[in-house]
């Protein structure tokens, strides 16, 4: 008998467990990993290598995207269970130089992980991981006068007429293959005759320069 009365009371205090909505009816609170977490912007989104439910995530390159609020829902367990001392153990990762990065972006709903290659803007040239110096020359006709590429690499500035070296343009026009298809270019404006020396070229102690006076 006292064995049953035990049982009933257990049923009551677990069937009270949970959200009131003020009308007398209780709402259970979904565990973590059955919340549905949607989103509508790219801005509530963000990538990690933090992984639910793990200590260690992933090691080199991180890809996972999430909304913000399931990010912090996670990661709030993850650190109470990992202080612990039988946390996990993770590795020790030896990653090379990334070529890559993978930003968040909001798909139907969703947040996706999109992977991007790493670029730069070093003195006014586009450049990446692999890209060579734009001005290296060892003479004259390794350098070339030519507008220059935009900060996304995939058109050229129609008024930013610069120089630089043969390999630079064959390494931008391999990069464009790979990464521009879905890209397209403004129309350039009329065409304006640049001075000549502009496509003088002269390599000068090892760089590629045009002939007008600087």
């Amino acid at each position: 008998m006292r064995v049953w009365i035990a049982c009933a009371l257990l049923l009551l205090m677990l069937s009270g467990c949970g959200k009131d909505k003020g009308d007398g009816e209780t709402i259970a609170a979904k565990p973590l990993a059955e919340q549905v977490y949607t989103c509508s912007s790219d801005s509530e989104c963000i990538v990690s290598c933090a992984s639910p439910g793990s200590c260690c995530g992933q090691g080199c390159e991180c890809t996972n995207a999430y909304v913000k609020a399931e990010y912090e829902a996670f990661r709030a367990e993850n650190t109470a269970r990992c202080t612990a001392d039988d946390g996990e153990k993770c590795d020790v990762y030896s990653c090379a130089k990334p070529t890559h990065k993978t930003i968040a972006t909001c798909v139907d709903g969703a947040c996706k992980g999109k992977r991007v290659p790493l670029t730069t803007m070093n003195d006014g040239y586009f450049g990446a991981v692999d890209s060579p110096d734009p001005l290296a020359c060892t003479t004259a006709d390794d350098c070339i006068g030519n507008t220059l590429p935009t900060e996304n690499g995939c058109c050229n500035a129609p008024t930013s007429l610069g120089v630089y070296n043969q390999s630079y343009r064959a390494w931008l026009s391999s990069w464009r293959t790979k990464n521009c298809q879905a890209v397209t270019c403004p129309p350039p404006p009329n065409p304006s005759q640049p001075d000549e020396c502009a496509f003088a070229m002269q390599c000068l102690e090892g760089r590629c320069a045009n002939s007008c006076s600087p």
